[in-house]
């Protein structure tokens, strides 16, 4: 059983790792990385805690089994969006929208931590239904308030409006290395830094890394277009060193999904 002691002091420093993205912040992702030098029972006590007590948000890519005719499309159309709309109003879904040059990756769900039973949810998708879609689920690890603002417009009786934003998401590199090595934290430092001058600037007004050790790493939402957060991917230390590859998409989504946009 994990000490008190320990999940006291790990859970102080990854709260202020979510409140905080500053240099400060990177340093303390150090600091705990050294302080969970533990039994692995006791570090899953303590990132149990840690989901519960942040964003951590399911994340559902959406991609294209079979290439749909426009007809077919928009047969579909209405009855998706009203699939859309019931799982927004149970308080699963929190943000959804789609990609205008994802190829075969057509949109993305956001789901709340606590939505459950989500298979027997997107049973309920046409589209899924049909065979035309399948839904990739991810832990997006993210700071809290995604469609927060959403459903203040929609309490309000506001309309719906559309924006766009820069969807980058973050994949395993010809160099990615998972071991702790310092060249490793040297570059997860200077990554850190660079997307922290990205959020400075304005560029950046959304990140949060992918749960687990699968292919994707992380999601950034940036402001500008593609040509611009293309540009700006290229000159991440990170996909520099060939950790991360990124791919660049542009995302639809309404107006106050994203927090403060």
């Amino acid at each position: 059983m994990a000490s008190e002691r320990f999940c006291a002091r790990a859970l102080r420093v990854i709260k202020a790792l979510m409140e905080d993205t500053t240099k400060d912040s990177i340093d303390r992702f150090f600091e705990l990385k050294k302080l969970v030098q533990v039994q692995e029972r006791e570090w899953n006590v303590v990132f149990s805690d840690w989901r519960r007590s942040t964003g951590a948000l399911q994340l559902g890519a959406m991609f294209c089994r079979d290439l749909l005719t426009s007809e077919e499309f928009d047969r579909l159309s209405p009855y998706t969006r009203d699939y859309i709309l019931r799982m927004a109003q149970a308080g699963a879904l929190v943000a959804a929208g789609p990609f205008e040059n994802g190829g075969d990756l057509r949109g993305v769900f956001v789901w709340t931590p606590e939505a459950t039973a989500l298979d027997s949810m997107l049973a309920g998708d046409p589209a899924i239904v049909s065979g035309r879609l399948e839904c990739r689920l991810s832990i997006w690890v993210a700071p809290p308030g995604i469609g927060d603002d959403y459903r203040r417009r929609a309490a309000q009786g506001l309309r719906d409006s559309m924006v766009t934003f820069g969807w980058v998401m973050l994949r395993r590199g010809p160099k990615y290395d998972s071991h702790p090595t310092p060249a490793v934290e040297q570059l997860i430092r200077k990554h850190f830094e660079y997307t922290e001058k990205l959020r400075a600037n304005g560029q950046l007004v959304y990140a949060g890394a992918i749960e687990g050790t699968g292919e994707l790493r992380g999601v950034l939402l940036m402001q500008g277009d593609s040509t611009a957060t293309a540009r700006a991917m290229k000159d991440d230390p990170a996909v520099k060193a060939g950790r991360f590859t990124p791919q660049v998409l542009r995302w639809w989504t309404a107006l106050g999904n994203v927090p403060g946009h």
